[in-house]
Order: C-alpha cells, then structure tokens, then sequence
C-alpha cells in the first residue's frame, strides 16, 4: 500500500501514482500514518491520515482553531 503504481493501457483516467505514495511519506515523517479502507457505501476508497497530537514542548495545539 503507499507505493508508485502504473496505470495499464486501458486506463480512462490520467496520473502518475504518487499522490498516496507521498501523503503516506508525509505522514510517516511526522510520525502519523495513513491507513485506506472501504467505503461502507461499497463504492470508492477512504484515506484516513492520522496526525499524533502535537505535545506542548513541540509548539503546537491541538484540536481546530
């Protein structure tokens, strides 16, 4: 999961595959993590990109603004 992928000859659609390739990497250096699963509606993907909460030495807050 998360990695390149290359779209067959028949492809509809353009793109390189990368987009969860990078937001995995992203999240992975920021000590986060993404995780893809199935719509209960059985059509289509859900990324879910989890984000630990920002200590207070880190500066960062927490929760919306």
């Amino acid at each position: 999961m998360g990695q390149r992928f290359k779209r067959g000859p028949q492809a509809k659609t353009a793109g390189s595959g990368l987009g969860l390739s990078i937001a995995r990497s992203i999240a992975q250096r920021h000590g986060g993590s993404l995780r893809l699963q199935n719509r209960e509606s059985g059509q289509g993907l859900l990324a879910l990109v989890w984000w630990p909460k920002p200590t207070a030495h880190q500066g960062g807050t927490a929760g919306p603004t």
